[in-house]
């Protein structure tokens, strides 16, 4: 004979079968189905609490920051903390005030923590740790305004402890050459332009906006051409002259060491007689009128303005008298020349005339070629009567002299501004004499000539070198202090573009302004209208991660039936596991934790909540022990 089952056991089978049609059970409730049945005052689909409807069904005041209550997707509301503080945070602080933010998160900006310099961790108050490598967060040389470098840290025993040590950096244009800088300003370090072992024998070595050595006064002595820096080389005297050095006649030279030979050079008046001067003064170099050629008898030579003065010397009896003794040695007789001319006695032209002595004066014929301006000659070779390029109103160059001697020729000359790059100009305007920026010995970019029509290299660059140029925007990590931001970014990492002409935004953001851009899920408080159901859930809190991707930790799905079963468990036996259960495998996780809970949790579960998961009171039997089933 059957006996009957206990009610509770009854129960429970109903209770645990309830999925089934079994013959004596009556139909329950199920929360969470998405429909409000008899004993439910609601039923959103779900059993989360927080969204208006409970985890029982029962209605409930919607969650709303700003009510002073942390709610489902809070973490504070007003002094609500959800039992929060500094310390419990895990982000190192030490105390200090939590507070909760307009938008019900955490702020944090009043907590403290105490910094030991030393401790390896950077606290408040600090701007690295030293170590080997030192901890230095984001910083280096170069975002903090110097060109390059490496960025240390002090360490505890220093006057200001852990606060970045920049002696590493360098930075061009402050005067001091540091490691990575070949000078800097007038530190050459002791280099010149002779010990820079690239030929130069002389000049003046420079330092170039970019900390690079300048050698455009450098030079070479002995190569025949007179570089800058050097006055003369050989035969080059750069069209100077002894007249354009302050003397009044002569011939210049240039010595062994590139310099102004003046040896040859005259100065009337200084009491020396020094070619091409026949007297000085009382200097007349043992001349006397009868050895000077001109035919005098005798008397006493002068000087005059560094010419002789026969006013002194006495002529021949017979010098004089209208006819050419030539028994007494005359060439000529005043007027009377004999039939002789310039060009009979060997000049190219010219006017003879006779002396007093009666002798020919060939001082006014010339012949073009020897070196001695004559007569009507301009110049006569390297003879120019002290004219310069300058002095013919050019800037710079060579003057010559015409074939012919009646004229200068200024070919030679040059004139800064014309266009026409011509000796000594290493350019003018565009013509930059075949020179570029890759000779001049830079990676790229674009020369120029400068108002001096000297070379302008400060459109040159060498890219990759680490040290940002002016024609450069930045070179590899060398930004120029630039960051995603400073460029209109929200964040990211800026770099260098190939060419140093322009910056790389790639790797730059905008996720954490607050809006949502190309290529981010969400941005801050802007989910772009999705919502935890979006993402398959039924309930909850969408939110935003870090890096602008959806955040559905928040967020309760479907088929949670079990949270509701458990968490009444939990209010009334005290045997339910942890809850509750959350995430796409919420319902897989309940049922294992409760779905082999003894008969006796099942009389309980039974007798204090029935299988509807609302309020006990509505499909509970009201005494303890009895079953729900006929």
């Amino acid at each position: 004979m059957h006996q009957r089952r206990p009610a509770a056991l009854a129960a429970g089978l109903c209770l645990a079968l309830a999925m089934a049609t079994l013959p004596g059970c009556k139909a329950q409730p199920e929360c969470g189905n998405g429909t409000a049945e008899e004993g439910e005052d609601c039923d959103d689909g779900n059993t989360a609490g927080g969204d208006g409807c409970s985890a029982t069904c029962a209605a409930e005041a919607p969650v709303q920051c700003g009510d002073g209550v942390a709610g489902a997707g809070e973490l504070c509301d007003g002094a609500d903390l959800g039992g929060q503080s500094c310390t419990t945070l895990g982000q190192g602080f030490t105390g200090g005030s939590l507070a909760c933010a307009a938008d019900c998160t955490l702020d944090a900006s009043g907590c403290t923590a105490t910094a030991t310099c030393g401790d390896g961790a950077v606290g408040a108050g600090e701007d690295c740790e030293p170590g080997s490598p030192p901890v230095l967060g984001a910083a280096d040389c170069l975002n903090l305004g110097f060109e390059g470098g490496t960025l240390g840290c002090f360490g505890p025993g220093a006057a200001a402890p852990c606060t970045y040590d920049t002696a590493g950096c360098f930075e061009c244009g402050d005067g001091t050459r540091d490691a990575t800088e070949l000078c800097d300003g007038a530190d050459l370090g002791t280099e010149s332009c002779a010990s820079l072992g690239v030929g130069f024998t002389g000049g003046t070595l420079a330092c170039s906006p970019t900390c690079t050595f300048d050698i455009s006064g450098c030079a070479t002595c002995g190569d025949g051409v007179a570089d800058a820096g050097e006055p003369c080389d050989g035969p080059d005297l750069g069209g100077e002259t002894c007249v354009s050095q302050g003397f009044d006649a002569g011939v210049l030279a240039c010595g062994a060491g590139c310099t102004f030979d003046t040896s040859a050079c005259a100065s009337c008046g200084d009491g020396v007689r020094t070619a091409p001067e026949p007297c000085d003064g009382a200097d007349l170099g043992g001349a006397g009128c009868t050895t000077i050629g001109q035919g005098w008898a005798g008397g006493v030579l002068a000087c005059s303005a560094c010419s002789y003065d026969t006013s002194g010397c006495t002529a021949p009896a017979s010098c004089g008298n209208g006819a050419i003794d030539t028994a007494a040695g005359e060439e000529c007789d005043g007027a009377l020349l004999g039939g002789a001319s310039c060009v009979s006695l060997g000049h190219a032209a010219g006017t003879l005339a006779c002396t007093g002595g009666c002798v020919y004066d060939e001082s006014g014929c010339s012949t073009c070629g020897n070196d001695v301006i004559e007569a009507t000659e301009v110049c006569d070779g390297a003879d120019l009567a002290g004219q310069t390029c300058t002095t013919q109103a050019h800037d710079a160059g060579s003057v010559g002299c015409a074939p012919d001697c009646s004229a200068l020729d200024a070919t030679a000359c040059s004139d800064c501004g014309d266009s026409l790059a011509e000796p000594p100009e290493a350019c003018d305007g565009a013509d930059l004499g075949g020179a570029s920026c890759m000779s001049e010995g830079f990676g790229d970019g674009a020369l120029a000539c400068d108002a001096a029509c000297g070379v302008d290299t400060s459109g040159c660059y060498t890219c990759g070198n680490g040290v940002r140029e002016p024609a450069e925007t930045c070179d590899g990590a060398n930004l120029a202090g630039a960051t995603c931001a400073s460029r209109g970014w929200a964040g990211g990492t800026l770099a260098c573009a190939a060419g140093c002409l322009g910056y790389d935004e790639s790797g730059c953001t905008n996720c954490g302004n607050g809006v949502v851009d190309a290529g981010e899920e969400c941005d801050g408080p802007d989910l772009a209208g999705e919502t935890c159901a979006g993402q398959g859930a039924t309930a909850g809190t969408l939110g935003c991660t870090a890096g602008c991707t959806f955040d559905t930790a928040g967020c309760i799905y479907a088929s949670m039936e079990c949270v509701g079963w458990c968490t009444c468990q939990l209010a009334y036996c005290g045997t339910a596991p942890t809850n509750p259960y959350t995430g796409p495998s919420a319902y897989d996780d309940c049922l294992t934790d409760c779905g082999g809970l003894s008969m006796s949790a099942l009389d309980c579960r039974t007798t204090h909540c029935g299988y509807a998961m609302t309020d006990p009171g509505t499909h509970c039997p009201h005494s303890a022990g009895t079953s729900v089933c006929p």
